[in-house]
């Protein structure tokens, strides 16, 4: 993002997690594997951490990553897109639509409405319909990739202890006060 100078509102700023009585053994099961692990990025959180770090009320335990980072994502696809457009090597194919793809050598062949394209290395932007067009890629994991139909939203207020740029997790949803104004927050899947 910096050494290519890309504007998307990059904030390292950490990210908390909140959790319930039914979630809580896996964020204790992290903690533990954290420690194990000696990661001092994730750190255990008490409710009135919580409370005055996010505005969250709890009356359990959370945690937080201590080096997370928020951008705008849509910022930063246009930015790569950019930066990779510099290059002399790099094409950009839109209105294509793309049928599949398939290993060929050192690259791959990406069968396409316009015909047959040969590259070397394949970005893709197909979101959800990745695992339709990589299926012989996924193999022996066919879920590793698995599509899920998510929430967004922009709103005025939230809490006024949440400083820009830091992102709250909790069972059901995650949300951030961004610099502009107002807080984006969406639900997880479920």
């Amino acid at each position: 993002i910096e050494s290519e100078g890309i504007e998307c509102d990059y904030a390292q700023k950490g990210w908390i997690f909140y959790t319930d009585p039914v979630a809580r053994e896996n964020l204790e099961s992290s903690l533990s594997l954290g420690d194990r692990r000696g990661y001092t990025d994730w750190v255990r959180r008490s409710p009135e951490e919580l409370r005055n770090r996010s505005g969250v009320r709890t009356s359990l335990d959370g945690a937080e990553s201590l080096e997370s980072a928020t951008w705008h994502p849509a910022k930063w696809v246009w930015g790569l897109l950019v930066a990779a457009l510099r290059s002399p090597q790099v094409e950009l194919f839109t209105s294509t639509s793309v049928q599949k793809i398939e290993r060929e050598g050192e690259g791959y062949a990406v069968y396409t409405n316009r015909g047959v394209i040969r590259s070397r290395y394949v970005v893709n932007a197909t979101e959800s319909h990745t695992p339709t067009l990589f299926k012989l890629f996924l193999d022996p994991f066919p879920d590793l990739i698995t599509p899920y139909k998510e929430q967004g939203v922009h709103l005025l207020g939230g809490p006024s202890r949440l400083e820009p740029g830091r992102g709250v997790s909790g069972p059901l949803a995650w949300f951030t006060r961004i610099a502009s104004g107002g807080m984006v927050l969406g639900s997880d899947n479920p």
